[in-house]
């Protein structure tokens, strides 16, 4: 799934929908996933070698979402995938969009 804007979600089927509550939430999110009870989405601006940090966010209720820190080293790129990896005891990627790097987290937060 590509998702460039806010995240949305809906509590009636698709009726109606609403904005999740993301911190920086003028920031594109450019891709969520959902593995097993958690979200994580990650933002796509910036430019590479910019100094503004690049983050990711993860939820388990997928309408309050919190705030992960990169790693160091991971702050000069911009994110463009996520995904979780295996079952169990798996991992969670992302993808940098300028360096082509993964990043991983055994929880996402």
């Amino acid at each position: 799934m590509v998702l460039i804007g806010p995240v949305a979600y809906s509590t009636d089927n698709g009726a109606t929908w609403s904005s999740a509550n993301i911190a920086n939430s003028t920031d594109d999110r450019h891709d969520i996933a959902y593995y097993n009870g958690r979200w994580m989405t990650v933002n796509r601006n910036g430019t590479y070698g910019s100094s503004n940090p690049k983050t990711f966010y993860y939820s388990d209720d997928g309408i309050n979402f919190t705030t992960v820190t990169p790693s160091a080293g991971s702050t000069s790129d911009t994110m463009q995938n996520v995904f979780y990896g295996g079952t169990g005891d798996g991992y969670w990627f992302a993808v940098g969009w300028w360096t082509d790097r993964f990043y991983r987290s055994p929880e996402g937060d």
